[in-house]
């Protein structure tokens, strides 16, 4: 029954979209696509993945991030206001990793972040020194 919803959900925010596809008006169409975004994050959410060694970053059904978990170095507290960060809320964890950082929100802090300690003891963790921005 669940995948009859999507279908017709799918189906609904297509026949929006095409008088912008049609028309050839961007405004229009990076509005349409935006909502698709928004609704394809609500309706798939955001996941974090701890598996063979690596830390994925899911968001939505397209978007996938992997992050070797051997390569973080630390991790903060952050509030910083970034729209690419993969986390709906103003508190994050931010993961500092060889070649970037990756802003995050697990659900269940405590587990996740003893999980990434069991799988590289090195990880540096202070949640008590916060990054704003």
């Amino acid at each position: 029954m669940g995948l009859i919803y999507l279908g017709l959900i799918c189906l609904l925010f297509f026949l929006m979209g095409l008088p912008a596809i049609r028309s050839g008006n961007l405004i229009l169409l990076s509005i349409w696509l935006l909502i698709l975004g928004v609704f394809g994050i609500t309706w798939f959410g955001i996941r974090y993945i701890i598996e063979e060694g690596n830390l994925m970053v899911k968001i939505g059904p397209l978007i996938e991030r992997t992050i070797p978990i051997g390569e973080i170095l630390t991790i903060h507290r952050s509030y910083e206001l970034q729209s690419s960060s993969s986390g709906p809320s103003l508190k994050k964890l931010k993961v500092r990793f060889k070649g970037g950082h990756a802003l995050i929100t697990p659900g269940r802090e405590g587990e996740f972040l003893a999980e990434l300690k069991a799988v590289n003891p090195q990880i540096f963790i202070d949640l008590e020194t916060a990054t704003m921005l």
